[in-house]
Parts: C-alpha cells; sequence; structure tokens
C-alpha cells in the first residue's frame, strides 16, 4: 500500500517537470550582440575564404526543444584570412540564436553545420574547421552483363544524394569533390532482393592536387559481393 501512495506523488513530479520543460522563454527585444571567427582548414593549412556565414534567430519550445525557425538577423562573408563579424538585434520571438555556415560543394565541416552562441552579452569567438574539397569527374559505365538495375552510386562527401544508374553500355558522368590527401571510396551497389543487396568499393588514390581530375569506372557483374 505504501508502494501505492507513492505514485500519485511521482506523477505530479513528472507533470511539474513536463510545465517547465513546456514553458516557453524567450530572449527580449532589442539586445545588441556580435560574434566573430575564421573558418580555417587545419589540414591543408589554409583559410576558407568567401564563406557565407548566417545569424539564425530560432525557438526552441516543447518537451521535445523543437526547432522553429524565426529569420535571418545578418550574413557575411569570410575575408582572405577567413575571418568574419557579424552584428545583430533580437526581435524578441526567439530564444536561440545560431552561426550557421552556407553549404559549399567545395567545403565540408567536421562539425555540425551551425554552432549555437551561448551568451548574447559577450563578443563570442565561434570558430569554423573546414576542408577544401577538389572536383573529380566519374565516367560510370555499367557493362551489358550487369543484372538487378538501378545501380546506385554514393561518396561520403556527397551527402545523404545517390547517383542511380538504369541502362547498360551507357556512360553517365557525374561531378563529385573529393579530399585531395587521402583515399577516396566510391561506394557503387545494387539490390537483389528486399533484404539482399550487393555492392563493391571503387578506390581513388590521394591525388595530392588541388587540381580536377577525371575517373573512368566500367562495372562488370562479376564485381558485386554480397
Amino acid at each position: 500500500m505504501k508502494g501505492l501512495k507513492k505514485i500519485p506523488i511521482l506523477l505530479l513530479i513528472s507533470l511539474l517537470f513536463l510545465c517547465i520543460k513546456c514553458e516557453d522563454y524567450l530572449e527580449p527585444e532589442g539586445i545588441e550582440s556580435s560574434v566573430y571567427g575564421t573558418v580555417y582548414d587545419s589540414v591543408n593549412d589554409m583559410p576558407v575564404v568567401d564563406q557565407k556565414l548566417l545569424i539564425v534567430e530560432s525557438n526552441v519550445n516543447g518537451f521535445y526543444n523543437l526547432r522553429e525557425f524565426i529569420q535571418i538577423l545578418d550574413s557575411t562573408q569570410t575575408d582572405i584570412n577567413g575571418f568574419y563579424e557579424m552584428n545583430f538585434t533580437t526581435s524578441g520571438k526567439g530564444d536561440t540564436y545560431s552561426v550557421q555556415p552556407e553549404r559549399q560543394e567545395n567545403n565540408w565541416t567536421y562539425y555540425q553545420d551551425a554552432i549555437q552562441i551561448e551568451n548574447l552579452n559577450s563578443e563570442p569567438k565561434v570558430d569554423f574547421n573546414f576542408l577544401h574539397l577538389y572536383a573529380a569527374v566519374l565516367n560510370i559505365r555499367l557493362e551489358s552483363d550487369v543484372e538487378n538495375l538501378p545501380v546506385g552510386v554514393t561518396h561520403r562527401y556527397h551527402g545523404f544524394s545517390y547517383i542511380f544508374i538504369n541502362e547498360t553500355d551507357k556512360a553517365i558522368q557525374e561531378r563529385i569533390f573529393i579530399d585531395k590527401n587521402q583515399p577516396q571510396f566510391i561506394k557503387i551497389f545494387r539490390n537483389i532482393s528486399l533484404n539482399k543487396s550487393e555492392n563493391f568499393i571503387y578506390v581513388i588514390p590521394a591525388t595530392n592536387t588541388t587540381e580536377g581530375t577525371e575517373y573512368n569506372i566500367n562495372v562488370r557483374n562479376s564485381d558485386f559481393v554480397n
């Protein structure tokens, strides 16, 4: 019986916690703040020039911390040293402020796309560590013996998109961006059934060049493994 008496108390505590989490606090209107930093490529030891960055105002609310986009407050681009600086003023509609780099296909960030500004009353330094990528052209051809079409192609820096090839004996040309300092792995795959797939990896050796490169990939049926 003692254990049963504790249940209502636990429920009340849980409800109180939910109410606290669901209450929405907004930053007051008119707070003037600024942020600065650099966008740098530590692997190649060079700044990231002309990278566009945005100040994003959001409102995070609810138990699941859902983030609602409010507006872009300011934007700028990095200079020849990879340096940037932005000033902005809160609108009274948001509670979260982030520095967000605009995605560019020839740059890749090791960290999250946006970094939150923790203290509006200071002048925080927010740095990004990016990696320069360089263009490579893939000329992909499926030989006539390739079965179970379509064949998919993906690469680490290709994001969440895939190339799908539906025809044999036809060259498909696709431009991707690669890291010149280390081998790059192109995954080529196909589905055999609902729960079975096959793939193989085409390896591009480290190019060590900033110039564009080109590769001919001829895919045979025997290339695929379970």
